[in-house]
Parts: C-alpha cells; structure tokens; sequence
C-alpha cells in the first residue's frame, strides 16, 4: 500500500517535473492497483492502456451490430472506481478505452460522472479510423492481391500521435478518452515539452462537462 504523498492545493509541487504513470488494463484486469495509484501515489497523470489490434478489430464488430457499442465493456466499472478522484487528488486520466466509439465512451463517461454527483471535464480524441478512406484497389503488401479480393474489412485505424493529444488536454479536461493512438504517446503528451504552446488539432475532439446538460464538440 502506497502512502499518501503531501501535495499543495492544486497540483503539484513548485519546480517539480510530472509524475505520470502507466496502468496496462486489459480485459478482466483488476482496476483496484489503478485507484490505489490515483488516489495515494501522488500522480499527476494516470495512463490507462487497453487497447491491441485484436481488440480494436472485436470492437468494430461490435459497433457493426450496435452503434452505440463499440468502447471497451469494463468503462462503466473503471469509471465508476475512478472519476472521483481527479478533481479530489489532482490527476489526470488519460486513455484509450474509447476502442472503436471513442466518442459513445466520452458520452458515457459524462452520463457516470453524473450519475456519481461528479462534476469532471471529459475530452475525446477521434479521427484515427480510416476504413472508409481504403482504395480497394490498393495492393497488398504481403501478397500483391487488391484489396477488394478479400472480402470484407471491418477495421482500419491509423495510430494518432501526441500532437492529436495535445488540444484535449490544453481544453483542462481531467480525463481525456482517446480510440486507437501509438503508445508512447500518452506518455509523452502529459510532459511540459509536449504540452506547452501546443497548435496541431486532431480532426476531431469532444469536451464536456459531467454537470452540463449540453456538451461542446470542435475541431473539423
């Protein structure tokens, strides 16, 4: 069990660099050592890692039968153990459970947040599903075959980088839902030197209020 670090109101101390950490929650994983770390580890960001190239192609097919679907099935429980705590110990949520809908999980990370009572800032990254930009005609590499041959493709997501990250955090959104984006990026994006006087803007980014009845969406 971590003991609790002294922190200033907030955020964190004067001249101190970010303390970040990374949480790999896959399915079935336990979310208890992911709430320990927020809630005593002293953290200014939690990364919440989920997502494979299997998983994202299962997700797809998930939203092919329900578009509402599509998001990583354990949200409502890691949310519920998790959002109250960025506003109470001053951490930042970061990840990539929004899967295939990133979208329908800030959505639904806004409707647990009320129904917990907590007012917390919820941005969405999207843009890295590019299915409906394939060339059918376009080779494949390992084979030479065109695509069409194959019959049909239900996932093809390009990874964002940090710089796709970086509006959504600038917004102060306290927990920010990405879909598929490389890796280290996350990571990367909560450090100063990634985060300071950031411009480039994902094609598409979603912030809202848990304690709005509306929701703000930008970005092109």
């Amino acid at each position: 069990m971590l003991s609790p670090s002294p922190r200033p109101e907030g955020g964190r101390h004067q001249g101190q660099r970010n303390r970040p950490h990374r949480e790999r929650c896959r399915f079935r994983h336990r979310i208890e050592p992911a709430v320990i770390l927020a809630a005593q580890g002293g953290l200014d960001y939690l990364v919440l890692e989920s997502l494979g190239e299997r998983t994202i192609a299962l997700a797809q097919l998930k939203r092919l039968r329900d578009p509402g679907e599509g998001y990583d099935p354990l949200l409502d429980a890691r949310r519920s153990a998790l959002l109250p705590l960025p506003k109470r110990n001053h951490v930042r949520l970061v990840t990539n459970m929004g899967q295939a809908n990133p979208r329908g999980a800030g959505e639904r990370a806004v409707a647990v947040a009320r129904r917990l009572g907590v007012p917390v800032k919820v941005a969405v990254v999207s843009g890295d599903d590019v299915l409906d930009r394939l060339d059918p005609e376009a080779r494949v590499l390992e084979s030479g075959r065109p695509l069409k041959e194959l019959g049909g493709i239900v996932s093809a997501n390009a990874y964002l980088g940090a710089e796709a990250l970086l509006p959504a955090l600038a917004s102060g959104a306290e927990v920010v839902i990405t879909g598929r984006v490389a890796d280290p990026c996350c990571s990367w994006c909560r450090s100063p030197a990634g985060s300071a006087g950031a411009s480039p803007t994902p094609r598409s980014w979603r912030a809202a209020r848990s304690s709005d009845t509306r929701s703000s969406a930008r970005g092109s």
